[in-house]
Formats: C-alpha cells, structure tokens, sequence
C-alpha cells in the first residue's frame, strides 16, 4: 500500500519501524518489519495453497481421484478444538466468544451444512464430528512464530488420535484455534486436500470459504480499473467479489454462493448446464442461486485464447436481482481464477455491490466485438433472465438513436412503432422482454429502419415492457384495469432532530409485496436511502420513523418492487437545526455519533431461524467495520425475500406467515447486507390440557404411631409435586378422638425449609375419621417437580391414631407421596414409624377443572371424559369397590379398638372408559355423603 492508502485504512505508520510495510491481507492491515518478511509470507501464504489433492500422483500408485468423486457426495469432517499452555481453554474467536462444543456442532449442522447443499444442489454435504479441546504438545507463541503454522495441523492430528479419533477416516479435518493477531489471516487451508486452519473464525463465511479450497477453489476476486472503463487498465483486488463466499467481505451471508464457473469446477454444474455462445442470440439463463437442478444456469462467451466471459444470474442477492453478474475467468498455474466485472465503475458502493449490468444495460468489448444486453425477467419459476449476446459486431462508426425513446398504451392494448436511425452498414436486432409485447415486424435489420410491435389487452394491474434495439431501450407502459394511482404524504413538514415522523401511502391494487418506502436527504440518489419498510402489498399504509438527527430538507420517494425505481416523492420535511421549542424548555436531543469508517459487515443473529406459523421471533442485526468493531446508530432496512412465507417489520420482528423457507435481509445506507434463512413450519395445535376432576382432589398420609403427650414437634408427610403446578387453596388434618381445639397446618418447602403458608384448623365438632380444613389468607401455587412438606403439631394428650396406608389420591400425576413420616428437629428428617411418635396425617385441596360430577339422581356418577380413579370412599365408614359399571360395597374390618373408625383403604388402578358414561351406583346408603377421591 501507499502513503495515500495507509491513510485511507488508518495504518499507524510510528508502529512499522524504519524499514517496516503493511499489507491489506484478507480485508485486515497486517504489519512486516521489512519487505523480505512480506515476501516470506506470500511465499508461504502460495506454497499453503498450491497443495493440490486429494491424492498426490506417486510411483506405483493408482491415478488421481477424479474432481467429482472429491467434490460430490457426503463428506465427514473432524473440527479439531485445540489450546495451548499458554493460551489454555476453549477457543475464543475475534470477538472473545468461546467455541464451545454445541456452537461448533450448530456452525456446521445449520449453516455450514445448507449452504453446500444449496450451492452443490444436493450434491455434496458436510457432517461434522467434533473433539472435545485437545492440548497441543506447543505454546501458541511456538506455532505463530514463522511459518510454524504447518506444525499444527499434525499436532492436532496426533491429539485428536490420541484422544480416540481415527483421522484418516475423515473425509476433511479442521483445527479451531484462538484467535491471534500474531497470524496475518484468519484462515487457512490446502487447495483440493484436508488440511484447514482457523484462526478464531468460527463463522459461517470464513469457515465456508475456507472449505472451499480444500474442495479445489482459488479466490474470487474483483478487476478494478484505473482509467473509468469496465474492462480496461486496472488491477486485481484479491478477494474482491462480494458475491461469492471464496471473496473475503464478511458479510456472513448464507446466499454468498459460488460463482457459476466455480460450481463448474466442482461438477455441481455440468456442461449441460452451460450455454456456450457461438452465434447472435437471446439466451435464458435460469437463477443459479436457486436450490432446485437442472436447466440453463450461466453463460460462457470465449473472449480471447486467455479468458472467457461467463454470465449469471440471482435471486438471493439484493442488488443483483435485477441484472447480470459478469466475470471472466484465467488460469493461476493450472487452477482457474475469476474477476468479478464491475458494469457502474463511476459509481462507488462498498464491495462494488453495484457491480451487475442491470435490465436494459449494454456492456460491450471493443476489442473482441462483444456485445451483451440484459433484456428483462422470464418470469419463470424458478425465475430466469433474458441476455441478448451480439458476436462480431464492430462499432467503428456505429451509433444508434431511437425515436420515441418509449410510448403509453391503454389497458385495451394496440400497436405502436420506433424508428431506428444508424449509418450504413450498421446491423441491429430488436427483441422484447415480455411476452405480452410482439415485434410484428422488423426485429431485425441495417442502418435506418422500423420496429413494428403489438401490445396485448392487460386485465390485471399496470405493467411494463421494454424493447432492446441495438443495446438501446424502448419502454412500453401499458395501464392496469384496476384503478389507482400513488400517494406519499410526510408530516410534521417541520421538525426537531430525531422526533417523529409519518408518511402515508396509496398504492393501486395488485402493487408488488417488495414495493417500499425510503427516506432519502434531498437531492440524493435513489440508492442513497436512510430508513424505510416494504409496502406487503398494501394498498395504504403509514410508516412511523424517527427523524435524521441532521439538520436539512429530507424527503419520501416510493420505490417499486424491491428496486430503486421511484413512482412518486413526498412534500419536503425539513429537520430543523434545534429543536422547536416547547413550554418547558428542554436540551436539543444529543446527535447520533457519525461513525467512524464505513460500514464493512453485517451480522444476522440468529442467522438460521425456525418459526411456526403465526409466531414471532426478533432478528438482531449488527453492523460492524473493516476492523470487526461495532458501529452504532446504523439504520437497516429490512426485508423479506417472500412475504407470503415470512414478513419482517423494520424492527427486524419476524413473522411465519405460510409454511416454506425464505430469507430475511438487512440492509445498510451504503448497500451493506446479510440475510438469515427462516423456515417457517405449520403451527402445531395446542393440546388442550388433559382435565382434573371436578370438586375437590386430596393428597392424604395417615402413618402408623402409638399414643404420646407431645405438643411442640411438628410432623408431617414428604410431597413432589408431579408434571404439572397446582394451586392449593385449603389445608385440613383428620379428627380423631380425644382431639380438640385449632391444629396449625402448613406447606413448608423441602429446598430451604421455608413456611410458605399455614391455616388454623378447628377441630371442634369433628366426626371421628372426618378430615376438617380451613382456607388459606392467599391461595399458594406448588411448583412442579418440586418437594414440600405438609405438616402439624402433634397432638393434644390421649389422641391415639390408626394404623393405615398411606393414601395417594390424584389425577395427571398432580403429586406424589413417599410413605414415610418426617419430624422437624433443626431440619426435615424421615421418622419412620418410630415408637411413641404419633405422625399428624395431614393433606390438602387443590384446584380442579370440570370433568367428574354427582348427578341429582342418588344412583349414578356422571364421567365427562377419561379418568384413572384412585379410590372412591365413603365419608367415614364405607369404602366401595368399582367392578364393571357398579359400585360394590369395600367390606371392611374395624380395627380393635377403634370400632368406629373402619380404615381407608385404597383402591388403586381403575380407570373409567373416555366418554361421557354413567356409572350405577346400587347399593350406596341413601343419605350418606360420599367423597370422591380421583
């Protein structure tokens, strides 16, 4: 670089020394201390590269692989995490971030993975493998010293063997490393072998582009002129073609794909899939970005013995999905090379994004007498374009004018004609981009002539054609038989920096989904917009934006599909120097920071996104410079690739509109953009939860104790709450004899012995073997899977208690009970049946929903829907046992001692049928009251 160039990418010259020289490396500015470092390291950057493989021709070995059986099919990878004692750890990239093991298994599984899928159109795909980290028998100061760098490949190897992994069963290997300023390059890999470097690069572009030259592919790079023309005096920009991953942008895009001679090399196109130009034509090449096989995909136009021409078309990269990618191809050694061809060379954009020869532009090769025009879009699907390619067509003297330059049909249709003027012996042919436009006669012809055409009826919107003569555009603008015109009005026309603005929109009926609404500074280029959002078709519609924070005049222009075709621009708004003032004073809002450089990177987190239809989910993106620094205060303007799948406002909120894929692009003022890939799957139905019985549902624990007089200990019963959270509203303890008076019962939780909730039970009154409860002051919600104590102080003097089961009574698996007794004595304990304690049985009531009802006749039970039924017991003397439909009396053995107090025996297992079913209920004691315990 030169002293004006330093300038231009901030170089610190006091840091080079007196002999010292920077280099732009891979997008970065890397430091020598003298030119003979520089020369050592491109040495060594070519001698890395120029690795070819996968197998080298030896004596008495077989031939060399074929490309494709290297190229094509699925392909393993071992993604070696490695550290150093000096650098120990999991690697960190170039923004701190570790590579953890679920990260780099995620890089591969939904980045890396799709996007060779879709660039090789199924052809190829990667499985990734990946070790835990693997200490490196060198420091990292060792590896980063010279060229020791070709060391750590093998180490990596013999660690990862070491550690179980059979490497030579991997198709391609990759050693993640933390990020180092001591390298100049993030990355680096063999040319058409295993072998793969990163140097903190564990992102989807650098990690692509690197595997990309162990599948066989040199650079992408740019021809960038000196002398104002396309193809004329210039020099290489290594790396310079943002449009293909094996460029060096990082922009982290997965529709970065490779370039059409690129996906030649590797067989994932074929011959079949080249139109190679011999002769004068119009040629349909169908979008080569698209995913689907087959048909046309790119075109090669030999230019000299050296170079051909070759020309596509996509879809998925925003400024080029109207127009043609051009680029010619060389060979490096024995490996071909491509140049991207910037058709605007006197515009300026960053990354030369608008580098495609747009529809209705020309671009011709004086010297080979080439000719290529962009005609229009096929309207196809997958969508294709429409080249016209003149061969042998010497200008010399050649000039052609058109008169009219374009002309208005009704909605009816009609005919029309344009003149030609040339000199003699000037050839030219005529061709339409629409099928609704016909040359009826002249399409082709010499010097002077006359193109007639006819134009179709339109029974839908307003639409347009061209006609290309020559190179020279005829526009044809045909009316729509839906009525309606456009509309764009701003308001406040006055207003303070950053304060509120809204324009309003009319649209006619059937406008594009990619139409949009940009704010611009007056007088700026349409490219040039600040802010804005797509129309989705609407045909009305405000925008609300926050106004520039620098003073002028500023305006609104409406932009038709997804171009920067402008129908119609808004009153002027002018934004003023300080705010306008208000009744109580305010400072001015403190200008947004300008950024320091331009923005080089965007990045899309996430970057693959999954939603259901109907759901919603935020996209961050963030923009960053050439250094990898974050830039704030960067407006983006988002779209969506297809809005019928997924929308996005101009927050970066992403909706699932319909079930497919699509992509998500932001993009910056100067053209920066990256999209995320969004599938979106039909929603699933929510279940509607399984449904508790009605009334009332218990959890009870009697446990076996004989009599004592204790007063103080609390005991109680271990609950886990099951599934599902339920809410206790009440909580009760059993009356037996003897007992009297207000028991405190409460809900303590296991983890940390807290009391969340008590309630005062009297027992007063009580029938011996009734459960008595009172309601809690504020209802308590049990957690799911959660452990809690339900507890009471033991009993009054000469209370004695049976011996029973413990007794589990629930739906859904609501809780469960562990049998066992636990006293509190400076932290919960299991008890067990220990003599002389006599354990409260304690329980509680919870919430329940509509399922099982008492119906008003005494002889059935009603079930509303599938219900496991626990035990269905008698208040406090009968216990029945369900058989079939009926209900039988449970007979029961009074316990000595206790003839009033039979026990409450559990019936555990029966599940009534689904459906709503009537259960008899013949032989229940009319006027007994009987609880239900599901």
């Amino acid at each position: 670089m030169d002293s004006a160039e330093y300038a231009e990418r901030a170089v610190d010259e006091s840091a080079l020394g007196a002999d010292g020289i920077a280099a732009e490396v891979g997008g970065k500015v890397v430091y020598f201390s003298n030119q003979s470092e520089l020369s050592n390291f491109a040495a060594e950057q070519i001698e890395w590269e120029s690795k070819i493989g996968p197998v080298r021709p030896k004596k008495n070995l077989a031939p060399e692989e074929p490309a494709s059986a290297w190229t094509e099919g699925a392909k393993t990878v071992l993604f070696m995490r490695v550290d150093f004692s000096d650098r120990p750890g999991e690697p960190t990239d170039y923004n701190d971030q570790p590579l953890t093991l679920s990260r780099a298994q995620n890089l591969f599984t939904n980045e890396v993975n799709p996007f060779y899928m879709n660039n090789s159109y199924n052809k190829t795909s990667l499985q990734a493998t990946v070790t835990p980290v693997l200490r490196l028998p060198q420091t990292q100061a060792f590896y980063t010293t010279g060229s020791n760098y070709n060391i750590m490949i093998t180490d990596a190897r013999n660690a990862a063997s070491q550690a179980g992994f059979n490497t030579s069963n991997f198709n391609l290997d990759i050693v993640g490393f933390s990020y180092t300023t001591r390298l100049g390059w993030v990355g680096l890999a063999s040319i058409g072998a295993k072998g793969n470097l990163l140097n903190g690069a564990f992102y989807m572009q650098e990690t692509s582009h690197e595997l990309g030259h162990n599948y066989g592919l040199l650079h992408a790079n740019l021809w960038r002129t000196t002398d104002g023309t396309i193809i004329g005096q210039g020099n290489n920009v290594e790396y310079g073609d943002c449009f293909d991953v094996m460029g060096a942008c990082y922009i982290g895009s997965l529709n970065m794909h490779f370039n059409t001679r690129y996906k030649l090399k590797l067989d994932w196109l074929t011959d079949a899939n080249v139109q190679t130009v011999t002769s004068n034509g119009v040629y349909r090449i169908i979008e080569q970005d698209s995913s689907s096989p087959g048909g046309i995909r790119t075109l090669k136009i030999r230019k000299d013995d050296i170079k051909n021409y070759w020309v596509e078309f996509r879809q998925l990269s925003p400024t080029a999905v109207n127009g043609a990618l051009i680029r010619w191809d060389y060979l490096r050694g024995s490996l071909p090379e491509t140049q991207l061809l910037d058709m605007n060379p006197a515009t300026t954009s960053y990354f030369d994004s608008d580098a495609p020869l747009l529809i209705g532009q020309s671009f011709y090769d004086s010297v080979s007498q080439i000719r290529i025009t962009v005609i229009g879009k096929g309207n196809t699907n997958p969508e294709s374009l429409d080249v016209n390619v003149e061969l042998g067509q010497s200008t010399g003297g050649c000039t052609y004018t058109l008169s009219p330059t374009s002309a208005n049909i009704s909605v009816s249709g009609g005919t029309g004609s344009v003149n030609i003027t040339a000199p003699s012996g000037c050839s030219w042919t005529a061709s339409a981009n629409q099928t609704f436009v016909t040359i009826t006669s002249g399409s082709s012809g010499s010097s002077n002539g006359t193109i007639n055409y006819s134009v179709a009826a339109n029974t839908g919107s307003a639409r347009s054609a061209t006609i290309t003569i020559a190179g020279q555009i005829f526009t044809i603008q045909q009316a729509g038989a839906t009525i309606g015109s456009y509309t764009l009005v701003a308001s406040p026309i006055t207003i303070a920096p950053g304060g509120q603005l809204a324009v309003s929109f009319t649209a006619p009926g059937g406008s594009s989904l990619l139409d949009w609404v940009a704010l611009y500074r007056v007088g700026a280029l349409n490219t040039e917009y600040l802010d804005g959002g797509y129309t989705n078709g609407a045909t009305s519609g405000t925008f609300n934006l926050t106004a520039p924070t620098q003073p002028g005049q500023y305006e609104f222009r409406y932009l038709l599909n997804n171009t920067f075709t402008s129908v119609i621009t808004s009153n002027t708004i002018t934004v003023q120097s300080t705010p306008t003032p208000s009744p109580t004073p305010t400072p001015p809002p403190t200008p947004s920071p300008t950024p320091s450089s331009e923005v080089t990177s965007v990045g899309m987190s996430p970057s693959v996104l999954n939603l259901q239809v109907g759901a919603s989910s935020q996209i961050q993106a963030t923009a960053r410079d050439a250094n990898g620094q974050v830039i704030s205060d960067v407006p983006f303007l988002w779209s969506s690739r297809n809005a019928s799948i997924a929308s996005v406002d101009q927050s970066g909120n992403v909706t699932g509109v319909s079930p497919g894929t699509t992509t998500i692009i932001a993009t910056t003022p100067n053209g920066t953009h990256n999209p995320a890939t969004v599938t979106v799957t039909p929603a699933t139905p929510t279940p509607s939860p399984t449904p508790i019985p009605a009334g009332t549902a218990f959890i009870t624990s009697k446990q076996l104790g004989t009599p004592r007089n204790d007063y103080s200990a609390w005991f109680g019963m271990k609950v886990t709450i099951g599934s599902q959270p339920i809410t206790v509203r009440s909580l009760g303890r059993i009356f037996l004899m003897g007992n009297s008076g207000t028991h405190t019962v409460k809900i303590v939780r296991a983890s940390d012995s807290v009391d969340l909730a008590s309630a005062l039970v009297s027992m007063t009154g009580g029938i011996s073997g009734e459960f008595k409860y009172a309601d809690l002051t504020t209802p308590v919600t049990l957690q799911a899977n959660t452990v809690y104590y339900i507890a009471s102080q033991e009993a009054q003097g000469g209370d004695a208690w049976c011996d029973d089961q413990t007794t589990f009574v629930t739906s859904t698996s609501a809780a469960n009970v562990d049998g066992r007794a636990y006293n509190f004595g400076g932290g919960w304990s299991s008890g067990g049946a220990v003599q002389g304690n006599v354990l409260i049985p304690v329980d509680f009531r919870y919430d329940t929903a509509s399922a099982l009802t008492l119906m008003p006749s005494p002889s059935t039970i009603k079930v509303d829907s599938g219900i496991l039924i626990k035990a269905l017991t008698g208040w406090f003397n009968n216990t029945y046992n369900i058989s079939g439909n009926k209900l039988y009396d449970y007979p029961s053995t009074a316990t000595p001692g206790f003839a009033d107090n039979p026990p409450l025996s559990v019936l555990r297992g029966v599940r009534f049928n689904s459906g709503a079913v009537e259960y008899d209920t013949t032989g229940l004691s009319p006027g007994t009251t009987y609880k239900v315990v599901i």
